[in-house]
């Protein structure tokens, strides 16, 4: 990291700036995706809480790699179950059908994670 003289800019190696990057999109991949599951909750309820969830686990795992594509997971499977889930804004796991839900939600990722990292472009 590179201070400069007389500016606040904060100057990264390339490849830490790669990871901040990838870091970004991940986490504005989860938030863009929460944030439709949210819109849509009128409609869905708490019945596939996960369905608008999954492709940003897919765009993380195409595009920023292992590491982001899990920290995507866990912010989808946290936000899921804060604010979809009933009780809603406790994440506590209730009854069997959610963690049924919860499970198959880990599964899914670790097979989209698992694809999407072997098959990446970069």
């Amino acid at each position: 990291m590179r201070i400069d003289s007389g500016q606040t800019t904060l100057r990264f190696p390339p490849e830490s700036q790669k990871k901040w990057d990838a870091l970004r999109r991940r986490a504005v991949a989860t938030l863009v995706a929460l944030v439709v599951r949210l819109a849509l909750n009128p409609i869905l309820g708490d019945s596939i809480p996960y369905i608008a969830l999954v492709p940003a686990v897919a765009f993380s795992a195409w595009y920023c790699g292992v590491g982001p594509s899990i920290l995507s997971v866990v912010l989808a499977l946290a936000g899921a179950r804060y604010w979809f889930l009933v009780p809603v804004t406790r994440l506590a796991i209730v009854d069997r059908v959610q963690a049924i839900g919860i499970l198959s939600f880990l599964s899914a990722s670790g097979i989209l994670i698992a694809y999407g990292t072997s098959a990446s472009p970069q």
